[in-house]
């Protein structure tokens, strides 16, 4: 099998912000910089380490919240309707996933092994713009 290299890609409603590429077998997404690879903000409700995606060698994944208590939502590919996970769960690129409600920050899950694509693909990801995540944190009143 050749290079392939997962995105996540924030759904449109949320800025449609495409983050990686990620070569990593683990990416982790929560609120503490210095342990995630993408960050939001915990007045989402979002949890230090909030969940994890693994990478499997034929490009499904695994996902998993790193605490039983924070709330994930799994979306098939094609599917409006979403399953909460507790547990590691099995997903494939394409699928999606929300954070701490179905209608929290929900990432499209992208796998990329043409190379073509790749280097598109790479060229338009946002990268670390978190301008997004300004958008979703609640004012204070």
């Amino acid at each position: 099998m050749g290079r392939s290299v997962t995105f996540l890609q924030l759904a449109p409603e949320f800025g449609g912000t495409k983050f990686g590429p990620f070569e990593t077998i683990e990416i982790r997404l929560g609120s503490d910089p210095n342990k995630n690879d993408i960050t939001l903000p915990e007045t989402l409700g979002v949890a230090t380490e909030h969940v994890k995606l693994l990478r499997q060698q034929d490009n499904s994944f695994i996902l998993a919240p790193v605490d039983r208590t924070a709330p994930i939502f799994h979306f098939r590919s094609g599917t409006a309707r979403s399953k909460q996970i507790t547990a590691p769960m099995a997903v494939a690129s394409g699928d999606s996933f929300a954070l701490v409600t179905p209608e929290g920050p929900r990432f499209h899950i992208i796998v990329e092994t043409d190379p073509r694509s790749i280097k598109a693909a790479i060229a338009e990801a946002d990268g670390p713009d978190m301008a997004w995540a300004k958008r979703l944190t609640p004012s204070a009143s």
